[in-house]
């Protein structure tokens, strides 16, 4: 074998050196039309006081540097296997620790959130509750009863990865005649559809038919840039909420009416009501007419953090692109139109392929409908 050239292998290197380096997804959404803010949140994360890998304050540095808005610390209740190493007979304990730091002077502002998981055998399965003033409450032989005493202090209570093939071994989600009485007596309010890395369409549609709020969750264990890679340019799972502004109310608020979208893997999963205003948050359009060619010159913006691919389902053709596209974030695609004349009416409909408003249908609008003049703003 011939031996790789000097040259070659600094290329080689460098290019090694520049994958390591490139930055961290900082997850920072634009406002919607409308003026609400798109919070990201992690609803279920774990530390050392159950059975997580690091230290509470650190769920709280890692939001910071991924530009996490809120992070809920949702310890086992009854799975606790670190418990000869770290007792701690106060189930709140974790979170107070991470509220510390997330009041942090002169640091990114988090909003730090209660929580705390039930973990039991399917049914019902692992529950989340979050916004809880006291997770000791929860700790008690019947799990109803700790879903009562959490909804009792105003909880949003959610089902954790329901196809988990630890429980159900087919990896498909059940709805059981216990989850629909939970959901019946306000016990649950939302599921996971997405979790880790983990996107169930069986749970898409439960949430969908249930009327539950669509989540998206790590369910971090160890150090989220490890586990999800990040500085390959990968994110963590997380939920997109549509709030009236940055509070914990307002976060609180747009869970219980089912404002939010999941995000996994790049891929957005939501009520079309919701997914319309994200994108229209991340999305400018605008125009020019090219009367010598007549043809009309469509810029597509993407001023958000990830990248958006659209298929274009009308009868016209592009000029210079693919009917798949894709508009990488903070860029802009630029396509044309052919035969079109001054003052027609045009409309450019397209498929969100790396978005779902329910398995396996992709959110459809007209492009059109997002676009500018020049001189408007």
């Amino acid at each position: 074998m011939s031996p790789i050239r000097p040259a070659l292998m600094s290329a080689l290197l460098l290019g090694a050196a520049t994958a390591a380096a490139q930055p961290l997804v900082q997850l920072d959404f634009p406002h919607t039309p409308d003026g609400r803010y798109v919070q990201v949140v992690d609803l279920h994360t774990h530390s050392v006081f159950s059975d997580g890998r690091v230290w509470p304050y650190m769920r709280v540095r890692e939001a910071r540097r991924e530009h996490v808005d809120a992070v809920a610390i949702t310890e086992h209740l009854e799975y606790q296997p670190h418990k000869a190493d770290i007792p701690h007979p106060d189930r709140n304990r974790a979170f107070e620790i991470a509220l510390e730091e997330g009041h942090k002077e002169d640091e990114r502002p988090i909003i730090v959130l209660n929580g705390a998981e039930i973990t039991r055998s399917m049914p019902p399965g692992h529950i989340n509750a979050v916004f809880l003033e006291d997770a000791n409450a929860m700790l008690v032989d019947d799990y109803r009863a700790g879903l009562e005493a959490a909804a009792g202090q105003g909880a949003f209570i959610f089902w954790n990865h329901p196809y988990w093939r630890k429980q159900e071994k087919d990896g498909v989600a059940k709805m059981q005649k216990v989850h629909r009485a939970l959901i019946r007596d306000d016990l649950i309010h939302g599921v996971e559809v997405a979790n880790g890395a983990d996107y169930a369409e069986d749970t898409l549609a439960i949430a969908l038919k249930y009327d539950l709020t669509i989540l998206g969750t790590s369910d971090i264990h160890g150090i989220t840039e490890w586990d999800y890679q990040e500085r390959q340019g990968r994110h963590r799972t997380v939920t997109l909420a549509l709030t009236a502004d940055t509070s914990e109310d307002a976060l609180r608020e747009a869970l219980f009416a089912g404002h939010t979208v999941a995000l996994v893997k790049e891929t957005f999963i939501g009520r079309a009501e919701n997914l319309e205003p994200v994108l229209a948050g991340m999305l400018t359009v605008s125009t020019e007419q090219e009367e010598e060619y007549d043809r009309l010159e469509v810029r597509i913006s993407n001023s958000g953090p990830l990248p958006l691919v659209f298929r274009q389902t009308s009868e016209r053709y592009f000029y210079d692109a693919h009917d798949i596209f894709t508009v990488a974030p903070g860029s802009e695609f630029v396509v044309h139109l052919k035969e079109v004349a001054p003052g027609d009416r045009v409309t450019l409909p397209v498929q969100w392929l790396n978005a779902y408003q329910a398995p396996r249908e992709h959110l459809e609008i007209d492009l059109m409908a997002l676009a500018v003049t020049p001189g408007e703003s």
